[in-house]
């Protein structure tokens, strides 16, 4: 196989996650050893991400925590697989790997946003994947689960001990190291003015 360069051509999926992640149409990233590339979602899905962020701003800026949406890449300790988490909450100290890519063990939050998309990853695989990577606290808000709801998974050591779940609008406590009341309202159906344009 001819390589541009010579670079050599990708053998794993942590390879083709590299040589694909400058791409700006799709979110790349690699769960359990698979590839997985998905195109951007709607604008819903950006704004409750948004209103995570925004909810969460204050506190995590007095403690001198990050927050970074949909662009951060978490090497998982361990697998080394890159994921990139709709949300991120990280100590402005938090480990890199490779200088680019926040390690998972450091950061205190992820969070994810169910989409059709990635509905059976988010709920599914995700808990398994970021509890092994040794991430303290993983929100899930899935607007698509009937009643829509909002998941706290805690007490990673490899598995999460503890599991939350609240119907969306219902407040959720976030645990430690976070510790905050989220009040959950903020992410009922986003609807914006005007239609689709076909």
């Amino acid at each position: 196989m001819t390589t541009t360069a010579g670079r050599r051509p990708p053998r794993t999926a942590r390879d083709l996650w590299e040589s694909l992640v400058d791409l700006d149409l799709f979110r790349v990233q690699v769960l359990d050893g698979r590839l997985i590339a998905h195109r951007n979602d709607p604008p819903e899905h950006a704004f409750r991400v948004a209103a995570l962020a925004g909810a969460l701003f204050q506190s995590c800026f007095a403690r001198g925590w990050q927050v970074a949406t949909n662009s951060a890449a978490v090497c998982m300790a361990g697998t080394r697989d890159p994921v990139v988490p709709d949300l991120v909450l990280s100590p402005a100290d938090c480990p890199l790997w490779r200088g680019t890519e926040l390690l998972s063990s450091g950061v205190v939050l992820l969070a994810e946003v169910v989409s059709d998309q990635t509905a059976h990853d988010d709920r599914e695989v995700k808990p398994h994947v970021y509890a092994r990577g040794g991430v303290p606290v993983y929100l899930l808000i899935d607007p698509l689960d009937d009643p829509p709801s909002v998941t706290v998974f805690s007490g990673s050591g490899g598995a999460y001990q503890s599991v939350t779940r609240v119907l969306m609008g219902e407040p959720i406590r976030l645990p430690q190291p976070i510790d905050l009341e989220l009040d959950t309202s903020l992410f009922n159906e986003l609807r914006r003015a005007g239609k689709a344009a076909h």
